[in-house]
């Protein structure tokens, strides 16, 4: 894991497949749908593939 920011109490790095369980069961939770929207991940496939397509952008931040 390779942090890209961290402090004491804080670290945050950029997204892997190793994350994608976790990312697939957040963006299915009534509350991050009603208040963030349906990101159309619903397997874990899809949520390895959007990690991937994201990586390269820059736009894949975990905590």
């Amino acid at each position: 894991m390779s942090a890209v920011f961290k402090t004491k109490r804080l670290l945050l790095r950029y997204a892997n497949e190793h994350d994608a369980a976790m990312l697939l069961t957040l963006v299915n939770q009534s509350h991050f749908i009603k208040y963030i929207g349906d990101k159309a991940i619903y397997t874990l496939s899809d949520a390895k593939n959007y990690i991937e397509q994201r990586r390269g952008s820059g736009n894949s931040w975990f905590l």
